[in-house]
């Protein structure tokens, strides 16, 4: 939908989108929007902190807006060795023969 209502394409064009470019417009997207919050919660901040009754403590942008969504967390360095593997197996068949038992 953002794809249609944000760039303007067509139908036509958005069908003939690869999910990679797709993606990408996505993201693109979302910094735009993370870039206009991010100008609102400055505002906010410099209201906040230097206002007539202006916390102790002084805001940040970071308790205003959260942490970066596009700074994704990085996937485990374990790799799925054969013995991790054949443990995995061997508890998905326990889980189903308990599945089964319950019958």
């Amino acid at each position: 939908m953002f794809a249609r209502a944000e760039f303007g394409l067509s139908k036509k064009e958005f069908f003939r989108l690869l999910p990679r470019q797709l993606a990408q417009m996505q993201d693109h997207w979302i910094a735009g929007r993370r870039e206009r919050h991010m100008l609102i919660a400055m505002l906010q901040r410099d209201l906040i902190n230097y206002s007539f009754y202006r916390p102790k403590q002084l805001v940040t942008l970071g308790d205003l807006i959260g942490p970066d969504p596009s700074r994704k967390p990085k996937a485990p360095g374990r790799r799925m060795t054969a013995g991790r593997r054949a443990n995995v197996a061997k508890q998905i068949r326990g889980l189903f023969g308990m599945l089964m038992a319950q019958k």
